[in-house]
């Protein structure tokens, strides 16, 4: 149950990273152009 759990967490944890670092990019692509 706790394995399980923590994968779920560990899922959540990259799609967040993946999604901050994005949005990171798209702003600084937006202000640098």
């Amino acid at each position: 149950m706790s394995n399980k759990k923590l994968q779920r967490a560990i899922i959540w944890a990259m799609i967040i990273l993946i999604v901050v670092s994005g949005l990171m990019m798209g702003i600084s692509y937006l202000t640098g152009f």
